[in-house]
């Protein structure tokens, strides 16, 4: 075992890719291989089985879950990632459930049609604009409620829940949005896929199908995300902002007014005659203040109402000076360490 842990750690540390961009396209990569590849699975199932083996609500539920494991493997999911991996799967894997359910024909639109469990095709009742819509709203809402989840200003979601969060997401999008196309709302949902059908035996019809569907679920989602931050933004994600902003610089003014007025002593007048010394105040803004020397009183004249006053303000009396001054001395040191009146 020892052995075997060695050459492990060797080719661990030959193998390592110290660019940050580089490993984050590997590990998006996986990340939308297993969200195509468990989703697109579900659709083959449903679809060459005649439904016996899958039904509308497992397709949705596969997704929805395929997106947080993806997002458990990789961290995060991006849009920019195109990725065509799972199609090869399925091909490897389904070929001759494939050709018996087309007859021995690729189909990509109609009866018997097999290019749909791969990319995303819209229903006979769909009109082009309406579908555009439907991908742009339906994107729009997934960028809203991802936004809300991972935004640390609005009730964030404990750490490590958020993958699970945005797949129930995505597991409500497509049950009330994917009648109509199949809500791709991922251009690496759909692009990938509809490229390797292309090459793979469907030709390019896959692209001129129904009056050029192909580039509503690339085009459409781009600007359903960017609709989706500009509605939270304004309805939500500023205000949360401004708070956390004013409070901050609220907090700085009074930090900055305390520091100011740390450096100014308030004073109280030790009254008692022909003294004319003051003295700070135990007191400031209601806080208790802390000098290292004590001030210290060096008159004689009225020394009782030092006394009296030291009592109650914290007015020391210096006895040493007392020895040199008065001749009463002994009372006074006595006053003093006996705190009588």
């Amino acid at each position: 075992m020892g052995r075997q842990k060695i050459l492990l750690d060797k080719l661990a540390r030959i193998l390592y890719i110290r660019n940050l961009l580089i490993r984050q396209a590997l590990a998006e990569c996986l990340g939308t291989l297993i969200l195509v590849m468990f989703g697109c699975g579900a659709v083959a199932q449903l679809v060459l089985s005649g439904g016996s083996h899958g039904m509308f609500l497992t397709v949705n539920f596969a997704f929805g879950f395929a997106a947080t494991l993806g997002i458990l493997v990789c961290g995060q999911v991006s849009a920019e990632i195109v990725d065509g991996s799972y199609s090869l799967f399925s091909l490897c894997f389904t070929p001759d459930a494939l050709w018996d359910f087309g007859h021995g024909k690729l189909i990509v639109v109609g009866e018997n049609a097999t290019a749909g469990i791969f990319a995303t095709y819209p229903s006979k009742h769909l009109t082009l604009v309406n579908g555009f819509f439907d991908q742009m709203i339906g994107t729009a809402a997934l960028i809203v409620c991802i936004l809300a989840i991972v935004d640390p200003h609005n009730n964030p979601i404990p750490r490590g829940l958020e993958a699970f969060t945005v797949g129930f997401v995505v597991l409500v999008i497509g049950l009330s949005m994917g009648f109509n196309s199949g809500y791709a709302v991922n251009p690496a949902r759909d692009l990938g896929p509809r490229l390797f059908t292309a090459l793979a035996g469907w030709g390019t019809e896959v692209f001129t199908a129904k009056s050029y569907w192909f580039y509503v679920p690339v085009i459409a989602p781009l600007l359903g995300a960017f609709v989706g931050v500009l509605v939270y933004q304004l309805m939500v994600g500023f205000h949360l902002e401004g708070e956390v902003r004013d409070k901050a610089e609220q907090e700085e003014e009074e930090e900055e007014e305390e520091e100011g007025e740390g450096g100014e002593h308030q004073a109280v007048q030790c009254e008692h005659q022909g003294s004319g010394l003051s003295f700070p105040n135990k007191v400031l803004n209601n806080k208790p203040l802390h000098y290292p020397t004590p001030p210290r009183s060096t008159s004689t004249s009225k020394w009782t109402s030092d006394l009296q006053i030291g009592q109650y303000q914290q007015c020391y009396i210096d006895p040493f000076s007392l020895l040199n001054q008065s001749r009463n001395t002994s009372a006074a040191l006595a006053m003093v360490l006996l705190g009588g009146d």
